[in-house]
């Protein structure tokens, strides 16, 4: 994408505004502009609802990084402090989001397959009409060179082709339109996966652990330099490697204390964020997660145990040679496996294993009866894996051999 002119002063920018004027401009000009601005925390956005705005008001939302959504009449931007305070700018208080990921997924599929139903109808419409022109070639006709009817079969064989190529394009447009229709609803589904939500706690924890390690300046040689070049000189002058005279240094320990402070509050509002959000999708976690994916991850994995994974080929037994955990949260993150068997035999399969893709535990090397259970398990659809009559029976003559 190449650079274009500012929309306010006219200079060369890759955004509407340059950021000299996105600096300067004031949206609290532009109050009366938006009506009403909400927040969703299940896709962390801010939505900014209006009709038709003034073009520099589009142009300094554009370059803070909204998006227009015309359909549904309102500007988004997933949530910062700067958007944030951009849109209390306009209202007094941020609203929650009237509506749910789910009502808008649906909405925008009825909406997908009206364009499909339209773009459908087109097509056939486009098809109708060439064989309504294609109706005077049927007799096998060909066209009379130098026959007063020459330029008029031309122009209907042109217009006979044009219908169809443009027919057939609706028609595939149509199919198109009526595959997306069937997205938003199964992509809504699929960010309340448990699994997925899990992940999402997973970053959210991570992000929460970065911004309180960074909130806090460690290293202020960056700071100091800059505020060398902007107040004593360049940097490669000689005034600017000489120590700071007490002036100087009065002036530095008052701009280090601004630096943090300000630091201090923009991490604050950040931690503030991150926290809400994970009460939030903990407490859909608690909601969404079957019993028998807690057990998974619960579960005591111990070195040398057995476990049982669905692959795509079919059950896969290994051995645990080792139980990885988190450093940070204590929690089982993958199992290094090995004596990997397929089907009874040794077979070269993925290495590490994730606690939520064991199906079950052995304490002791799989069977040949319990291979065909599993397998038997496998081909009935991979429901609820149930033991092998036989095991507690086999466990029991371990234990007496040991």
């Amino acid at each position: 994408m190449g650079k274009k002119g500012c929309e306010r002063c006219g200079e060369q920018s890759y955004k509407p505004l340059c950021s000299k004027c996105l600096n300067a401009f004031d949206f609290a000009e532009y109050e009366g502009e938006i009506n009403e601005v909400t927040y969703d925390l299940d896709d962390d956005k801010l939505r900014l609802y209006c009709g038709r705005v003034p073009r520099l008001l589009w142009a300094a939302l554009t370059s803070e990084g909204f998006g227009r959504a015309p359909k549904q009449g309102y500007f988004f931007a997933v949530w910062s402090p700067r958007r944030e305070d951009i849109a209390l700018s306009f209202v007094d208080e941020i609203e929650e989001e009237g509506s749910t990921i789910e009502e808008r997924a649906a909405a925008k599929a009825e909406r997908l397959e009206m364009y499909a139903d339209n773009a459908a109808q087109h097509g056939h419409q486009r098809l109708e009409a060439s064989e309504a022109v294609a109706a005077r070639f049927e007799g096998g006709q060909p066209i009379l060179v130098g026959h007063h009817s020459e330029d008029r079969a031309r122009k209907d064989k042109e217009r006979m082709e044009s219908h169809a190529r443009k027919g057939i394009a609706a028609l595939k447009q149509a199919k198109r339109w009526a595959y997306r229709a069937t997205r938003p609803e199964a992509h809504a589904a699929y960010l309340k996966r448990h699994d997925v939500v899990r992940r999402r706690i997973k970053k959210i924890k991570a992000r929460l652990r970065k911004w309180e390690r960074d909130r806090e300046i460690k290293d202020w040689s960056w700071s100091l330099r800059q505020w060398r070049n902007e107040h004593i000189g360049n940097q490669y002058d000689e005034a600017n490697q000489r120590p700071l005279t007490p002036e100087e240094q009065k002036q530095w320990e008052a701009h280090k204390a601004h630096v943090a402070q300000s630091r201090a509050q923009f991490y604050d509002r950040w931690i503030w964020h991150n926290k809400n959000r994970l009460a939030y999708w903990e407490g859909v976690y608690e909601a969404v997660v079957p019993e028998e994916a807690l057990e998974r991850l619960e579960r005591d994995y111990q070195k040398g145990q057995w476990a049982l994974r669905s692959g795509w080929r079919g059950p896969v037994y290994g051995q645990i040679v080792r139980v990885n955990k988190s450093r940070t949260t204590g929690e089982v993150s993958t199992l290094s496996m090995d004596k990997i068997t397929f089907k009874g035999q040794s077979d070269y399969y993925i290495r590490k294993w994730k606690p939520q893709e064991i199906v079950h535990v052995l304490d002791h090397e799989p069977t040949k009866e319990q291979m065909e259970a599993a397998w038997a398990w496998f081909k009935s659809g991979r429901g609820e894996y149930k033991e092998d009559p036989k095991e507690a029976a086999i466990q029991e003559e371990i234990e007496q051999t040991e």
